[in-house]
């Protein structure tokens, strides 16, 4: 899976997303008796999510791409997640300014980059059931 938003976030921003940037990440809260168990199924959701926000920026769809970032931005840090809700919240608001294509491409693609650390990120406690 990890390879895979990888490639969707090159096939989006070209190969401008190093590697070496796709390290992996545990949320904060992973340990927390209450959030912990369910910050699997946040993560797992994550892929299905970022193709639909890469989506709707490639049909130019603004409102969109601002709708998705919110809703991300608000779980990914009620989740564990503080830098990428920040991005995701960077995200939205530069849909709904005056968008700059290729720096909304760059957060875009920053964005894409921490959800693959997430997902790397999953402890086999959390990891999907096969």
């Amino acid at each position: 899976r990890a390879n895979t938003l990888v490639a969707a976030i090159e096939k989006i921003v070209g190969n401008s997303v190093p590697r070496s940037a796709c390290v992996a990440t545990r949320s904060e809260l992973c340990d927390d008796p209450c959030v912990g168990p369910i910050v699997g199924e946040f993560v797992r959701a994550l892929p299905p999510r970022f193709a639909a926000l890469c989506d709707a920026q490639q049909r130019l769809a603004w409102a969109e791409v601002s709708g998705l970032a919110h809703q991300l931005a608000g779980s990914a840090g009620g989740y564990g997640f503080p830098e990428m809700g920040r991005v995701a919240a960077k995200i939205e608001a530069q849909a709904k300014s005056n968008v700059d294509v290729r720096a909304l491409a760059r957060s875009i693609a920053m964005f894409g980059t921490l959800c693959d650390g997430a997902v790397r990120g999953i402890s086999p406690d959390h990891a999907p059931s096969s």
